[in-house]
Formats: structure tokens, sequence, C-alpha cells
């Protein structure tokens, strides 16, 4: 399971978050997610991938921001 979230010091018009989970070994994709909110200072959201005990699986996330611009920020955490 991967949680995220995203959080700001004010209200923007856009603020949306993506997790994806890929299998380390491969790159296969085993499962996305994705939440968005207007006129919000935060969002999260949770991804859970099942059958998959015992194997290295990354987790992406994209976190956008979107006030007058946009502002992207990319992760990935690996288990």
């Amino acid at each position: 399971m991967c949680e995220g979230g995203t959080t700001i010091g004010q209200n923007v018009k856009s603020i949306k978050i993506k997790i994806e989970a890929k299998k380390t070994s491969t790159g296969t994709n085993i499962g996305s997610t994705q939440n968005q909110h207007a006129n919000s200072s935060g969002v999260g959201d949770t991804l859970e991938c099942w059958g998959y005990a015992g194997t290295k699986v990354t987790f992406y996330g994209t976190h956008d921001a979107i006030h007058t611009t946009g502002y992207h920020v990319y992760t990935s955490t690996q288990y």
C-alpha cells in the first residue's frame, strides 16, 4: 500500500496527485490511482496492490498544483 498527499500554504485552482506502482524488475504496471480537488490547498490518495508479496515494487508519485501556472513534482519510492 502506498499513501501520498500534497499540501500547500494556500488554496489553488486545482491540486492533484497521481500514484503509479510498477514491478521494479520489469517496469510492468501494477496499478495506478489519482485524485484532484478544485479551490483547495491539499489532496491525498491511497493505492493498494494485492498479490505481490515478496515482489519489489516502485511507487511513482506526481503532484500538480495549478494557480496561474502549473508546478509539477515527481517522486519515487522503492519497496
